[in-house]
């Protein structure tokens, strides 16, 4: 059997599974992860295998995700003899990722690929240094757009660099799928600290939660009127702008800004921005919604939930690969829950560090 090419006989037992067959697509999708001897990289739903043959040539240290018992017999056959790779039978939402730096380069199910970016990307100080995905195109194009849609897709935005490298056409997968998908990128931006981030996510979530509402108004929920009057000016926004306007990069300048002021402290981030949505945590990971809340009273409302369809129990285990840091979590069975909701909802200014 080729890699890249599945079982005539197999019907896998994942909706919206498209298995990648064309060594050029596989190809390309290695060599642009940049991975060596050193690096942990993740094939999450590895099914046949055709991607994780090419990673265990990189020399990389490969965790091999797979729920279907069938291809995880398949897998350990024709590559357990590689030291530097692990096969993990386990459901790739639920598998505990790792503590260290990893990267992913991964065909995912489509039907899946919201709640996998939830898992990869929400996370403030999560590990993930990049990603390497087959995703449809239209999410591909949505999540790359200048003005990005939603609260969720402008915080995945803020810290990670999205491109697409390439286009995919449909018969480079087996069944084809009726669109053509696209080879995604993500890339951690560097020299954002986890206080950063917390100021970005107020910020956007006021921005996303009353896109109409002045920017000034908008920004005296966290400083003075003065003040926030000042910054706009400076970089060109009117003050009557709604802050729907207010680019993504504008926003960031804003924030670094903001977060430099040592006087100045955060509400802290919703419950299910802390997680990753590993089996300890019960419940998996939602989507992002912007608070509901009056701006224009000068109160920023900070909500995050986590609802939603998800697979397995969530958790931190063992080191799944070697020890210590160098591995991951410790794989388990899969198992469906009923997800609860989390919120986080502080309000108002940030409050004056004591002293100053």
């Amino acid at each position: 059997m080729q890699p890249g090419r599945p079982p005539r006989n197999h019907q896998p037992n994942h909706s919206s599974v498209h298995l990648l067959w064309s060594q050029k697509v596989i190809s390309e999708l290695v060599v642009n992860a940049e991975l060596g001897p050193d690096d942990l990289v993740m094939d999450l739903g590895a099914g046949t295998g055709s991607i994780t043959a090419e990673l265990v040539r990189t020399r990389a240290r490969v965790l091999a995700v797979e729920r279907d018992e069938e291809f995880v017999g398949d897998l350990e056959r024709r590559y357990g003899e590689h030291e530097n790779l692990r096969v993990v039978h386990d459901d790739l939402l639920s598998v505990p990722l790792p503590h260290r730096e990893f990267a992913v380069v991964s065909n995912i199910p489509f039907s899946i690929t919201t709640a996998l970016l939830r898992r990869l990307l929400n996370t403030p100080n999560g590990s993930l240094t990049q990603a390497d995905l087959l995703v449809e195109w239209g999410m591909a194009k949505r999540l790359t757009a200048a003005w990005p849609r939603d609260l969720e897709a402008a915080w995945w935005a803020a810290r990670f660099e999205i491109s697409i490298k390439h286009r995919v056409p449909a018969t480079a997968f087996r069944p084809a799928p009726k669109i053509d998908a696209a080879h995604l990128v993500f890339k951690r931006k560097t020299g954002q600290s986890k206080h950063l981030q917390g100021v970005i996510w107020a910020l956007l979530s006021t921005a996303y939660g009353g896109p109409n509402v002045p920017a000034r108004t908008a920004l005296t929920s966290f400083i003075t009127r003065g003040r926030a009057h000042r910054m706009l000016h400076e970089i060109g926004i009117e003050s009557q702008a709604p802050v729907g306007t207010i680019k993504l990069s504008q926003w960031l300048g804003i924030a670094t800004e903001l977060a430099a002021d040592k006087s100045l402290s955060w509400p802290p981030l919703p419950k299910n921005l802390r997680t990753d949505g590993s089996r300890r945590e019960e419940a998996p990971n939602r989507g992002l919604r912007a608070p509901q809340g009056k701006a224009a009273q000068g109160r920023a409302n900070h909500q995050g939930n986590t609802t939603g369809r998800g697979q397995g129990n969530t958790g931190q285990g063992k080191a799944a690969y070697g020890k210590g840091k160098g591995g991951q979590g410790n794989p388990g069975q899969d198992r469906s829950n009923q997800g609860r909701s989390a919120q986080g909802r502080p309000s108002g200014k940030p409050r004056r560090a004591p002293g100053r």
